[in-house]
């Protein structure tokens, strides 16, 4: 928010006596327009997110156990990203299909060029990252509660400044070294409460395994891609899509024929694994798309939203109770994330409507001053 100071000092000499003070004005139009979208948009990352996790559990029956199966249904969907978005482009704007080509391969450049080894390299680092973090996170939620999971994940923001911070040197922080210790926290006391050796423990590792994927793949894409527009983002997906589906139909045979994943072909629950692809894209798409019409601070706070979200749908619909450590986790890996998401310069921001009330306070002073030179120099 940018405050606009307006001076009365021409009008205190043009009428001394009828002076007044003009309080300062406030141009934030377009932030106001852009902080109510991204509201909106948190809100909809946090349903989307928690029902997706919701249903993703109940996918899970005796004739259904196959984490990697659904990993595999979910990513290849992504591979309309970018046939749909050339479609669209080329019907609302109607640029040549070369050019628009070239504009979205850019994402893969190095220097204005394109290596084939560099280009399949990344490709493969990212599809193998993106399937380890999202298989993780739908095979924690055939151990633990949707809360929970949600919670868990939401440590990556904390992991992505610690990687930064190492791997990219960026600046040090100080209030987010705290907010990785209360994340931390809450994992050890996600792992305390449910008992070490336990079920619900290895669901934790997997869950943070999901984590630590999760921030690893946000770290790549801030080294190799940066900043993206919406037709590199949706070739990227697509890429990843594709890719993840041309190479790893044989994993599935292989857990399918050992029985590590039970799979019944007539009996799958397809009125659960239909609406969690879905909800899975929508994800996808508020999330890389959605979000370019505001800031991205609003994707972790969606995620933030989505803790609370959770614990309310398992308390309602699984009727699950929270004990007093369990909500002291959440409560740490929620306040860890919101300190996360602050500004690098998020005093500045805190104060600066105390300093506009100051120089409002100073502003009647300067005009007495005017008047006062204006009746010496009138006596004289």
């Amino acid at each position: 928010m940018t405050c606009y100071l307006v001076s009365d000092g021409d009008l205190a000499i043009r009428r001394p006596v009828t002076s007044k003070i003009i309080l300062p004005s406030c141009e934030c139009t377009d932030v106001h327009k852009k902080s109510v979208l991204g509201v909106l948009l948190a809100i909809a990352i946090a349903i989307a997110w928690s029902a997706f996790t919701q249903i993703t559990q109940n996918a899970y029956i005796d004739e259904f156990r196959a984490p990697f199966f659904l990993t595999y249904l979910c990513t290849i969907w992504l591979i309309p990203f970018y046939p749909v978005y050339f479609i669209i482009n080329h019907i609302k704007s109607g640029q040549n299909p070369r050019m628009v080509f070239r504009e979205s391969i850019l994402i893969y450049a190095d220097n204005d060029n394109i290596k084939k080894v560099k280009f399949m390299g990344k490709t493969f680092m990212f599809c193998f990252v993106w399937t380890l973090a999202t298989f993780t996170y739908i095979k924690a939620s055939s151990l633990l509660g949707a809360a929970d999971i949600t919670a868990l994940q939401a440590t990556n923001h904390s992991f992505v400044y610690m990687l930064s911070w190492i791997v990219l040197f960026e600046k040090f922080v100080a209030i987010r070294i705290l907010a990785l210790v209360f994340s931390i926290t809450g994992i050890v006391l996600f792992a305390y409460v449910d008992g070490f050796g336990s079920e619900a423990m290895w669901g934790v590792v997997v869950a943070v395994a999901s984590s630590a994927g999760a921030a690893v793949y946000r770290l790549l894409m801030k080294k190799f891609v940066g900043c993206s527009t919406v037709g590199q983002a949706s070739l990227f997906l697509s890429l990843i899509g594709f890719l993840h589906t041309a190479c790893l139909w044989p994993i599935i045979l292989l857990l399918y024929f050992t029985k590590v994943e039970v799979i019944i072909w007539s009996s799958l629950p397809w009125q659960w694994i239909s609406p969690s692809i879905l909800l899975f894209i929508v994800h996808q798409i508020l999330v890389n798309f959605v979000v370019k019409i505001t800031y991205p601070v609003f994707t972790g706070l969606g995620l933030a939203f989505g803790i609370p979200f959770s614990a309310v749908a398992d308390t309602i619909w699984r009727h699950k109770e929270f004990s007093g450590m369990k909500i002291a986790a959440l409560v740490l890996i929620t306040l860890g994330l919101l300190l996360i998401l602050l500004p690098d310069n998020w005093e500045e921001v805190v104060l600066r409507p105390f300093k506009c009330k100051n120089r409002r306070e100073t502003a009647e002073p300067v005009s007495s001053n005017i008047r006062s030179r204006m009746h010496r120099t009138t006596n004289m």
